[in-house]
């Protein structure tokens, strides 16, 4: 008699052991659009889950008190973590975006499993031009994915194999 709720004891605690060693990586997308006059970046990040991730939310939240400090350490973190590896390139040049959104949320929501959105965006002139999105050595796991809104002027090419990223040449209007 004795058997069967050790057997359901030991059922209930390994799952319950296994569940809480589930893991994940961080995970990073990056999509670049070409526009007929504006280029857009968009990079999602998302914490990772397990020890790595705890411990990266304990180190950003570390020494805050107040809720506003507390939402604005975790962006910060998040942010940097985000961009953290990427270069942007346009026309040969450090590209900085004219204007920077950046969303916190949760995902997949309410899951805890923290995450940024930052949307990149800048206007171009009628020229030619050349933005390169790449991953710095030594960094890894982005996705990379394009989209053209330019009314086909846009060219996309892969960086050589040994090299993570997208180049786009497109002429604005």
């Amino acid at each position: 008699m004795m058997r069967v709720p050790l057997l359901v004891c030991a059922s209930l605690l390994c799952s319950w052991g296994g569940a809480s060693a589930h893991r994940a990586p961080a995970a990073r997308v990056t999509v670049v659009q070409a526009e007929r006059d504006a280029v857009a970046v968009m990079v999602t990040w998302k914490a990772p889950v397990g020890p790595a991730g705890d411990a990266l939310m304990a180190k950003a939240l570390y020494g805050q008190s107040d809720p506003k400090g507390v939402r604005q350490a975790l962006k910060q973190t998040l942010v940097i973590r985000a961009l953290s590896g990427l270069d942007f390139q346009l026309d040969g040049a450090r590209w900085q975006p004219e204007k920077t959104e950046i969303k916190v949320s949760e995902d997949p929501p309410g899951s805890g499993r923290k995450a940024v959105i930052l949307l990149l965006t800048g206007s171009i002139d009628h020229r030619m031009h050349s933005l390169a999105v790449e991953e710095k050595q030594g960094v890894s796991g982005t996705s990379f994915f394009r989209i053209d809104r330019s009314g086909g002027r846009a060219k996309f090419q892969p960086l050589s194999p040994a090299r993570s990223g997208v180049v786009l040449s497109w002429r604005g209007t």
